[in-house]
This record gives C-alpha cells, sequence and structure tokens, in this order.
C-alpha cells in the first residue's frame, strides 16, 4: 500500500524539499533584484550629488568673481561719495570737534536746559540756578546787542554750558538746505566764541530734533 508507505514518505519529503528550494530560489532573485535597483538608485544619487557639488563649486566661482568686480566698481565709487559729503564740512572747519567718550550716569541725573536766550528772564534764571547752586545748558540764539552779549557772558562766567541752537532760529530759512543750516549755525558759533571765547561742542535744533525741517536736514546730511 503506497499512503502511508516508506516510499510515500520519501516522495513527500522530496516534494517538500523541492519546494522550499523553488521559494529560496525566487526569493533569492527578488532579492538580487531589489539589490540591482538599490545599486541603480544609489548610482543615480551618487551622479547627482556630484553635479551638485560641481554646480556648488560652478557657483562659488562665480560669486567670488562678482564680488571681486563689485568691490572694484563699488569701493571707487564710494571714495568719490565720501570725498563729495565732504563738501559741505569743509565750509567751516572751526566747526569741526571730536566726539566726546561716553560716560554712565546715575538713574536719577537731570539736565536742565534752556532754548531760545539769552532774554530779559535769563538774569532771573541766572539767580535762581546760583541761590540753588544748580548748572544749566543754554542753548542760545543770536542776540548781538549789548544787553544780549552781557546776558550770554553772565551765563559762561557763572559756569553753565553754552550749546548753540541757532543764529536767527527762522525754519524756512535755516532749513533750505545743509549750506544753509551751516551759515546760520557758524554765525551762531562765532557769536558765541567772540563774546565769551568759549566754542561750544553741542547743539540743539531749533523747532527739536523730531520735526519735519532737522529730519530732512539729517536724511541729506548724514545717508
Amino acid at each position: 500500500m503506497y499512503w502511508g508507505s516508506v516510499r510515500f514518505f520519501r516522495h513527500a519529503i522530496l516534494g517538500l524539499a523541492v519546494c522550499v528550494v523553488l521559494a529560496l530560489s525566487v526569493s533569492m532573485g527578488m532579492l538580487l533584484d531589489e539589490t540591482h535597483d538599490l545599486r541603480r538608485e544609489n548610482e543615480g544619487l551618487l551622479a547627482s550629488q556630484r553635479a551638485l557639488a560641481q554646480e556648488l563649486e560652478s557657483l562659488q566661482s562665480g560669486a567670488k568673481e562678482a564680488e571681486a568686480t563689485v568691490a572694484e566698481v563699488v569701493q571707487p565709487l564710494a571714495a568719490q561719495l565720501d570725498t563729495a559729503s565732504l563738501g559741505y564740512q569743509l565750509l567751516y572747519p572751526a566747526l569741526t570737534v571730536q566726539p566726546t567718550e561716553q560716560s554712565l550716569r546715575p538713574s536719577n541725573t537731570v539736565y536742565l536746559t534752556f532754548d531760545d536766550g539769552p532774554t530779559q528772564l535769563t538774569d532771573e534764571i541766572l539767580r535762581i540756578l546760583d541761590k540753588y547752586d544748580v548748572k544749566a545748558t543754554f542753548f542760545v540764539v543770536g542776540k548781538d546787542t549789548p544787553e544780549g552779549r552781557a546776558r550770554l557772558q553772565r551765563i559762561a562766567d557763572a559756569g553753565h554750558t553754552i550749546g548753540i541752537h541757532s543764529y536767527s532760529h527762522k525754519y524756512n530759512e535755516i532749513y533750505r538746505s545743509v549750506e544753509d543750516y551751516l551759515e546760520d549755525f557758524n554765525r551762531a558759533f562765532e557769536w558765541v566764541y567772540e563774546t565769551t571765547g568759549i566754542k561750544p561742542s553741542i547743539f540743539r535744533f531749533p523747532g527739536g530734533s523730531i520735526n519735519a525741517y532737522s529730519q530732512l536736514f539729517l536724511c541729506i546730511a548724514c545717508c
């Protein structure tokens, strides 16, 4: 009887072995195919990386050349602009001062300032300041009269700081141009220096530092 016999089991084992071998062969074939596909993809990625590296190197080289070209063009222009921008600065060399050193002040420091003097009120202000031993800063305008010069001198003699505000205090004239501003400024500067022997090193814009005139002036002078 074949079913259950030794020959049956021998054939069954042989058939199972054949199936296992076939399954392994199919799996190995599929694995080899996937390996080949991965290898091709890896080669493609390597080729893309090489191409990107070459492109990056080309871009870097181009950037260096462009930077050198820009430097060749911009630097001479910048030098010309710097020279041109000095034009108005050379009009009044006496107005040039060195930047003052910065220092920290106590948080309770108060700066007391007075604008548009000297006037008749200056005499009373000086008396009160002297009474309380307080120093202030006077941003003066041109008062080229005997009384104006005398009050200006009293401000200096009392040890207060004198700053330039303007000479005429006429906005439409002062802010017409940088040159007009400096002409008015220099006139006030010379008046203070000739009267007191003091060369003011600080100033305050007529109308304040944030008015439309002074902002335009700063843009023209500094931008």
